[in-house]
């Protein structure tokens, strides 16, 4: 098992491609920023600030592996 921690922004479902673009764009911006990309780096962060549709796929991919581990362990809710 690989357990790590990572940060994203979410928006709700339906949010208007234009402002998603623009949350998007500035947020990739911010994270190139020399000062906040060697700020993350140095607390020991890898900035990634992939698309939308990247992110989309990487929470799919990490969602199936929780589930299978949960499935493999026979966890259950209490």
């Amino acid at each position: 098992m690989e357990s790590r921690t990572w940060f994203g922004l979410l928006a709700p479902a339906g949010l208007p491609k234009d402002i998603l673009a623009k949350v998007h764009r500035e947020t990739v911006r911010t994270l190139n920023d020399p000062k906040v990309r060697e700020s993350l780096v140095n607390r020991g962060m890898e900035v990634v600030g992939s698309t939308p549709e990247a992110f989309a796929e990487f929470l799919k991919r990490e969602s199936e592996a929780s589930a299978r581990l949960i499935k493999t362990a026979g966890i259950k809710i209490e």
